[in-house]
């Protein structure tokens, strides 16, 4: 409902306003009356008015007056001027101080209602407009999180777009863009801990956890940072400052983050970068530190520029991890990395025990990742009791071991391979059925990606190796299998039959038939209508 004031020194014409429209009705109300301007700004002093109609000639504060005084105090009710025709020019005037409309007297009260009307639904579509846009910029607002999350998610992947200050700017994140930065990552050490159907609902609690502490903990920190939950393993902290200045703030919250967390931990420190392009550098750094816990343990501080001594232990593991095993490991190449096996079990001979555990264990522990990436569980392929962490005492040589890790994942080979055949089989069997209750209809590559959300060229590689023949010969022969049936069983024209089955051309038809059957359509209705 909208509150309407009326404005008219005249007391008939004022009753003829308010008693001859039924407010109510028309969705507005209350009516508030007043003689003159002086009453009419004393009660939009103490009542919200959003129509204002107001004669022009009043004694005392007169209507142009009253408007002008209305829109000084920051009123804005929407008015409607009402005068005698001698006025006229007067009222018109009224126009540039953004009156809605204005009634000659005399007037029906009909009349008034109309021009009423059109206010009231005015205001009434203004306020949807501000409802609609109050609640976009309140979506904005709550979704700012998600959208720095994305912002800093995809500048460790790609980088940043220089073009994209103004996303910065938007997201509050301009102190970011001035050097140095740094990136940390806080890596949780306890990936088969929990073996359970809850392992889920595990991760994810102690991922809260870590991020609420950890933020807990960077709260008295002078120099701006961002706290990134990037994967089921690690935080990712990027930080306005020099690594030693966060590698000391991280050293002096570390035992607190352990307790809290109760889990294992380790932190890896990139190297200080100078622009947000080389954010990525740094992140790279930051996970290159990290693993040196498989060298040194948890619960430790390690920078990436302690990997930089060509002569170091850490440099030898570093090395190695950049070996042609790791690539195929990394894309799940599992045949690639048994074939990569005596090339790195090489390497490993003039190493001590301490690097060839840590390769070992990097080894299998990345195998056990990407085999849980692909949808698979380490548990349910080497049984309940299997142990990722390797004990070299377990192996006599390094033959042995080396042995050992080329069973393994052969293993893994098998059963991801196994998988994917059986996947891929039902897979198409399900298009061939599909095909099959559609072969009337334009049929393509792209139709059943749509429907199966895969590539074209994945459908096209699907048929070939699994059905044996490409996917165009497939819908041909099952139009031509249909085509037989109506050739022998209907009085169709072959045109017709064409048209039947899918094809849109009847010379193609014949063509295709011809070429699955040995004999033209004609030839096939006859020969074997006669047998």
């Amino acid at each position: 409902m909208l509150s309407v004031l009326v404005v008219e020194d005249e007391p008939i014409i004022r009753r003829k306003i308010v008693e001859g429209i039924d407010w109510e009705a028309n969705d507005m109300g209350p009516v508030f009356e007043a003689t003159d301007g002086r009453d009419a700004l004393a009660i939009m002093e103490s009542h919200q008015i959003d129509i204002m109609v107001t004669d022009i000639q009043m004694p005392g504060i007169d209507g142009i007056e009253l408007i002008r005084k209305a829109r000084a105090s920051n009123r804005s009710p929407r008015v409607v001027v009402i005068s005698g025709y001698a006025e006229f020019e007067y009222a018109r005037a009224s126009i540039q101080l953004n009156v809605e409309d204005y009634v000659l007297k005399p007037f029906r009260a009909s009349k008034l209602l109309s021009v009423l009307a059109g206010v009231r639904d005015a205001i009434e579509l203004s306020r949807q407009e501000s409802a609609r846009t109050d609640e976009l910029r309140s979506r904005l607002e709550n979704s700012k999180q998600s959208l720095r999350d994305k912002f800093f998610a995809d500048l460790i992947r790609r980088g940043h777009d220089p073009a994209a200050s103004q996303t910065v700017s938007y997201l509050g994140l301009d102190r970011f863009t001035v050097a140095p930065i740094t990136v940390a990552i806080l890596s949780f050490d306890d990936t088969f801990s929990e073996r359970d159907a809850e392992d889920g609902e595990a991760t994810l609690l102690r991922n809260l956890k870590a991020s609420l502490s950890t933020r807990q903990q960077l709260e008295p920190f002078q120099s701006p940072w961002y706290l990134l939950d990037y994967a089921a393993d690690e935080l990712v902290l990027i930080a306005g400052c020099e690594d030693w200045e966060l590698g000391s703030r991280l050293e002096s919250i570390l035992p607190a983050l352990v307790s809290a967390i109760g889990a294992e931990l380790c932190i890896g420190i990139g190297r200080s970068c100078r622009q947000l392009q080389q954010v990525p550098v740094s992140y790279s750094d930051a996970r290159a530190a990290a693993r040196l816990r498989f060298l040194y343990g948890t619960q430790k501080i390690f920078y990436s520029r302690d990997i930089n001594n060509a002569d170091s232990r850490a440099a030898r593991l570093s090395a190695l991890q950049h070996t042609s095993l790791y690539d195929d490991l990394r894309i799940a190449n599992f045949a690639g990395v048994v074939e990569g096996l005596p090339q790195l079990f090489a390497q490993l001979r003039d190493g001590d025990m301490p690097l060839i555990a840590a390769v070992i264990h990097n080894v299998v522990l990345t195998g056990c990742a990407i085999v849980t990436e692909l949808g698979h569980n380490a548990f349910d392929i080497f049984g309940p009791d299997f142990n990722p962490f390797i004990d070299l005492n377990d192996f006599g040589t390094i033959e042995q071991m080396e042995r050992w890790m080329r069973e393994f994942f052969v293993t893994i080979d098998g059963h991801v391979a196994s998988h994917r055949k059986r996947r891929n089989a039902v897979l198409v069997s399900d298009m061939k059925r599909y095909i099959e209750a559609n072969y009337d209809s334009s049929l393509s590559l792209e139709r059943l990606s749509r429907q199966f959300g895969i590539s074209p060229s994945y459908v096209s590689v699907l048929f070939s190796t699994e059905a044996g023949r490409n996917f165009t010969d497939y819908v041909t022969e099952v139009r031509v299998t249909m085509a037989k049936q109506l050739l022998l069983h209907s009085t169709l024209h072959i045109y017709e039959i064409a048209d039947e089955v899918g094809f849109r051309d009847a010379y193609y038809f014949s063509t295709c038939f011809k070429k699955v059957t040995g004999r033209t359509p004609s030839e096939y209705r006859r020969r074997d209508g006669d047998a």
